[in-house]
């Protein structure tokens, strides 16, 4: 058993290792989440990140004790784009009667995906995450996109939880996001490390 769990952390550690080596940002977004133990909000972000290497992309997130990688196709994107075209509409709407609205879910925003996660030092894998998109209103004025996910387990032989944190989006913080994953932005991001990594060979 000793043997196998070396193994798999051994096998774990290389695709993160190829993960981390071949990754950059696309976007960083500002956010709040609900900190359930002090019952506050408290300010986070989290990015949108480009693995050129495996031409794919990942919604990242990082706090002291735990990290994730949330693996998403350009399909995924796509959604998730069409997701917050979604809510800014209902926003206008809500805006525009004076509407407050409970927590309401952004029809076929659903995305399911592959995740990477540490806890501590140690390192975990899992498929099966579920990312949600809602719209939520906290006054006449003030509507949230909220992001939200179920939770996963890895497989054994370790076996840990992991779920994203309840995200709140202002507008802005939407737009950020909206604007980040437009298709223009994310070829302007790749083009300028394509020239960023050839200027870099110049110089072995």
């Amino acid at each position: 058993m000793m043997k196998r769990i070396v193994l798999f952390c051994l096998f774990l550690t290389g695709a993160v290792y190829s993960l981390f080596s071949a990754e950059y940002d696309i976007a960083t977004v500002n956010s709040l989440y609900f900190d359930e133990n002090e019952g506050i909000f408290v300010a986070s972000q989290f990015k949108i990140i480009y693995n050129d290497k495996e031409n794919s992309f990942f919604f990242h997130t990082e706090d002291p004790l735990s990290e994730g990688w949330v693996e998403l196709t350009t399909d995924d994107l796509a959604k998730m784009r069409k997701a917050l075209q979604k809510f800014f509409d209902w926003e206008k709407t809500a805006l525009d009667n004076k509407v407050i609205l409970d927590e309401r879910s952004i029809p076929d925003s659903e995305i399911e995906s592959k995740v990477i996660w540490r806890f501590g030092d140690v390192w975990f894998s899992g498929d099966g995450l579920k990312t949600n998109f809602s719209f939520f209103s906290q006054t006449e004025k003030r509507h949230q996109l909220v992001i939200s996910s179920n939770q996963i387990m890895s497989p054994p032989p370790l076996v840990s939880d992991f779920r994203l944190k309840t995200f709140y989006l202002d507008s802005m913080d939407a737009k950020a996001l909206y604007d980040g994953i437009s298709e223009d932005r994310i070829q302007e991001a790749v083009a300028k490390h394509e020239t960023k990594k050839k200027i870099e060979t110049l110089f072995n």
